[in-house]
Formats: structure tokens, C-alpha cells, sequence
């Protein structure tokens, strides 16, 4: 009878995380080899989803913004969030969800115009969420101006006139010959 310490064995330390293995051992002299043992399985645990890649954002329309993200490891979907001030305010709110490791983009519809908005990315699965991404933020175009006038202001010349919009930053002025 043999001292249940002194049975050999061997450690495998690279593995990888939910996966099944199965293992048999085969005994070795100079005569050869024996039959294979009965076999064995072990299922690796999951861990916890790891960060998202690099996130971006970017003006996709008049009012939503579309964000792309890096494959995150162990992620069975992801929680994209946003917030007015880049989480200042620990005011980061859940706009969506995506189902899948590889649904690794987003539209954020709807939006106010003529507003900045900050986005993360949390990775998650049944065991643990990630950390998130890094921040990323675009803005929104600004209201169009309203109450175009045009005046004459000589013989070749015109005066225009328009209602203000909050938030724009300049003007861009455009002219046709034949209205379009």
C-alpha cells in the first residue's frame, strides 16, 4: 500500500480560463509504453472580464454619436455608459448593451444638439465586470442659425441677417447662383 503523498505529480499552469481539459497518463520504461489510464477532465474556472481596447467616439448624424471599442477577453457583452462631464459628478449612466464578445460597437441616438458627450466601456460576464475603458467623447452639431434676411446694401452688395444659435463657434456663409 502505497502513502497517498508520495503518488507523482505534475502541475499545468497554462491553461486557459473556461475551457475543458482531459488527461490520461501513460507509464514509460525501456520496454516501451503502457496503456493509457483511465481518462480525466477538469473545467478551468472563468475569470472576470478583462478592460475593453481602446475606445472611440465620433459624430455619426445631426444627433448621435456611433462608438468602437477592442475585443476584451472573457467579455460575454459589454455596458456602454455616458455621462455630461466626463464622470466628474460619478454620474455615469447606462445607455445600452451588447451581447457577445465581438459586438464591440454602439449608436448613441437622439442626442442634444450642440452638446459634448463622454462615453466608457465595461466589459462583462458571469463571474466579474472589468474595469473601464478609457473615456472617449465627441460633440453634437450645433442648432441651425434661424431667420435668414438678405438687404441690399448697394448695387453689388448685400447685408445679411440671421437669428443666433447657442454654442457655435463661427459661421460658414454660402452662396449660389441658382438656389442650390
Amino acid at each position: 500500500h502505497r502513502d497517498l503523498h508520495s503518488f507523482p505529480t505534475r502541475r499545468s499552469s497554462d491553461l486557459t480560463p473556461n475551457t475543458t481539459y482531459y488527461y490520461e497518463i501513460v507509464a514509460t520504461n525501456a520496454g516501451g509504453n503502457s496503456a493509457p489510464s483511465t481518462s480525466a477532465s477538469i473545467a478551468t474556472p472563468q475569470v472576470q472580464a478583462y478592460m475593453p481596447g481602446t475606445l472611440t467616439a465620433m459624430l455619426s448624424g445631426l444627433s448621435s454619436i456611433s462608438l468602437s471599442w477592442g475585443v476584451s477577453t472573457n467579455a460575454s457583452g459589454y455596458t456602454i455608459q455616458r455621462s455630461p462631464d466626463n464622470g466628474l459628478n460619478n454620474d455615469w449612466q447606462t445607455v445600452g448593451t451588447k451581447t457577445g464578445a465581438s459586438a464591440t460597437t454602439f449608436n448613441d441616438i437622439n442626442l442634444s444638439q450642440n452638446t459634448t458627450y463622454y462615453y466608457q466601456v465595461i466589459a462583462t460576464n458571469s463571474v466579474a465586470n472589468s474595469l473601464p475603458s478609457n473615456t472617449a467623447n465627441a460633440t453634437t452639431v450645433p442648432a441651425a442659425p434661424g431667420a435668414l434676411t438678405v438687404t441690399a446694401a448697394s448695387f453689388v452688395g448685400t447685408n445679411l441677417g440671421w437669428a443666433d444659435t447657442a454654442g457655435e463657434t463661427g459661421f460658414s456663409i454660402e452662396r449660389s447662383a441658382n438656389g442650390t
